[in-house]
């Protein structure tokens, strides 16, 4: 199961939305728009799942994506640094 949630800022919303969750649904999970700066999104990673692949902007606020995989799935991310730009695009596989 994949769950995609354009989470809007999640700094004040990181508890209710990890309650939210199902204990037993194994789920890649997608944060759009969760406003983290990279030393930020631990606080939001379950213990059972792995940060593959994340997004966030160095030089303006808000914004970012990141990918949460569950351990026992095999997964190989694709670095597509280079074509992201802060404002103007960005993508993740």
């Amino acid at each position: 199961m994949i769950l995609h949630q354009n989470i809007q800022g999640i700094s004040n919303k990181i508890d209710e939305f990890l309650n939210s969750l199902s204990p037993n649904a194994l789920q890649v999970i997608c944060l759009t728009e969760h406003h983290l700066r990279i030393e930020e999104i631990g606080n939001v990673n379950k213990s059972q799942d792995t940060l593959g692949a994340t997004f966030y902007r160095q030089t303006y606020r808000h914004e970012g994506v990141c990918i949460f995989v569950p351990k026992n799935i095999q997964f190989q991310t694709i670095n597509l640094d280079q074509y992201n730009k802060e404002k103007d695009l960005k993508f993740m596989l």
